[in-house]
């Protein structure tokens, strides 16, 4: 009989052996990512894996505490799961995998049971195929899409897909003296934080998008994929900038920033253009910028969108795991934000609600 298998993080090197086994995984699967999102308080990191022969499922997850961390409710021994901050999933390996899928769900529906885990939450990897297939509970909703660029095509077959402002914007940043360059030795990495906390506030982003200033510089030191920081600079000072990773053959935008001086220029098209030639020096297949903020189809996305033809579903995993504890948390945070003058979260809105 099959039997539900948890690993933590005191044994990182079991962890990403099973996340490498499934073959097709991202840097957000690994042990050393969940580490940075621990130190940062977003929760206890566990990877549940159920296995059969040479086949199993897997699926991290940050299990998170509701004593006393949100406003308004008593959820003493209560908690709920959700995945790392990008794009995560469930990860399946093996030609016989399809008959683990059922029981992975039983025993993970058992082990949230028994722990008090009230609903559990993730973000589907637009690039892995067929996850929502393997979450055969809860609701799988898609949210927007993404763009990526095809790397197997040339580099000027590249360069043709991209939209005609684009090129000549990248044209005129080349033209007006702005350099792009990987930073290797981190002499840029305290301005990029400057600038992205600039960025953040500009865009008036929320709590969870305000890392601490140690997390830029351990995400890059993490050894299990390569994060290179990009920049893009102007007489000596730095317009823009992103870091971005390469897992397998995979390039991922992971967080950037334009200083507001040089918004109008728009440096960032020059910092993706440098990027995506990098990537194809090193041999991947496929570069993602993501979508927009709060995956709406915004100004973010249409920039993006500017650069290739190429979309991806994105889509999110939402299951409530204990229906009736659930509801009593969200009466008690309405409750909360009622006393206050306060718009009550909507259940349809943000999951879990009693955390909106």
């Amino acid at each position: 009989m099959t039997k539900l298998h948890l690993l933590s993080l005191q044994e990182p090197a079991r962890w990403n052996q099973t996340i490498r086994r499934a073959g097709r995984y991202d840097f957000y699967h690994l042990a050393s990512y969940h580490e940075l999102a621990r130190q940062n308080g977003e929760g206890e990191p566990l990877l549940f894996v159920l296995s059969g022969g040479e086949a199993f499922v897997a699926l991290p997850l940050l299990i998170r505490s509701l004593d006393g961390t949100v406003e308004g409710l008593r959820g003493e021994g209560l908690r709920d799961a959700t995945s790392v901050y990008g794009y995560p999933g469930p990860l399946v390996s093996g030609e016989n995998a399809r008959p683990l899928l059922a029981p992975f769900m039983d025993e993970l529906a058992s082990y949230c049971d028994s722990r008090g885990i009230l609903s559990v939450f993730s973000r589907l990897h637009p690039l892995l195929p067929r996850q929502d297939e393997l979450l055969s509970r809860g609701e799988v909703v898609p949210l927007s899409e993404t763009v990526s660029v095809d790397l197997s095509m040339s580099l000027d077959e590249q360069w043709r897909q991209h939209r005609k402002n684009h090129k000549r914007g990248i044209n005129k940043l080349k033209r007006d003296g702005f350099c792009c360059l990987c930073d290797t030795r981190g002499d840029w990495l305290a301005a990029f934080v400057e600038a992205y906390y600039e960025n953040m506030e500009r865009v008036q982003a929320g709590e969870s998008y305000f890392f601490p200033r140690g997390y830029f510089e351990d995400f890059l030191r993490i050894r299990d994929f390569t994060a290179k920081l990009f920049v893009c600079t102007y007489r000596d000072e730095l317009a823009a900038a992103g870091i971005f990773t390469l897992c397998g053959d995979v390039v991922q935008y992971h967080l950037g920033a334009t200083r507001g001086a040089f918004l109008s220029a728009a440096p960032m098209k020059l910092v993706f253009d440098t990027v995506r030639r990098w990537s194809c020096g090193k041999g991947a297949s496929r570069f993602h910028l993501g979508g927009g903020v709060g995956n709406r189809e915004d100004s973010l996305f249409f920039f993006k969108a500017g650069f290739s033809g190429e979309r991806h579903d994105f889509k999110i995993w939402k299951w409530i795991v204990d229906p009736r504890r659930y509801d009593d948390l969200l009466e008690q945070r309405c409750a909360w934000k009622r006393s206050r003058g306060l718009a009550e979260p909507r259940r349809e809105g943000f999951f879990p609600a009693y955390r909106a």
